[in-house]
């Protein structure tokens, strides 16, 4: 088997469970609710092949929704339009010119303020998608609305504290 493949398993794997075992037993409330597993779409290679982004991108979502006990589908479908949008977000960030030489999105490679901004801009949308389908109504648009920020924030903070402590050490 392919050394990078099982290792972007083993990240898979850790990342369900980080965020079955510790992120979601945090006491956070109910406006909070950081998505610690979207890290592992949002560092794939930039040149990684888009059907095989989606496929990761359903089985991660596939995981999430069996272990939440969610409604199925549900973190599926927003994993998916993460997934899809992500090659436009990079190209909306990254510098012209740089994109084929780096490897994978992080902090080194794009620099601080691209990165914030590429994983704010795919975390938002992420939870856009899951809040509105979760909702499935615009009745309570601002509670809604605070949800999506607030969820926003907090799950750019975990991934660049991930990102920080972490990813960074080994490279």
């Amino acid at each position: 088997m392919n050394t990078n493949f099982i290792r972007l398993l083993c990240y898979f794997i850790l990342l369900i469970l980080m965020q079955d075992m510790v992120v979601d037993k945090l006491p956070l409330g109910t406006y909070i609710r950081p998505e610690i597993y979207t890290l592992f779409i949002l560092l794939l290679p930039f040149n990684y092949p888009p059907i095989s982004m989606l496929g990761w991108a359903f089985a991660l979502g596939l995981g999430i929704d069996i272990f939440s006990m969610d409604i199925i589908g549900l973190h599926t479908a927003a994993l998916l339009v993460l997934a899809y949008v992500r090659p436009r977000l990079l190209k909306l960030v990254s510098p012209k010119d740089d994109m084929e030489s780096i490897a994978t999105p992080s902090y080194h490679n794009l620099g601080w303020r691209s990165f914030i901004i590429y994983v704010m801009l795919s975390i938002a949308i992420y939870n856009t998608v899951l809040f509105i389908l979760d909702t499935f109504s615009f009745h309570n648009f601002f509670h809604m609305l605070l949800r999506i920020i607030s969820s926003t924030l907090a799950t750019t903070f975990f991934i660049i504290l991930i990102q920080v402590a972490f990813i960074s050490k080994r490279r």
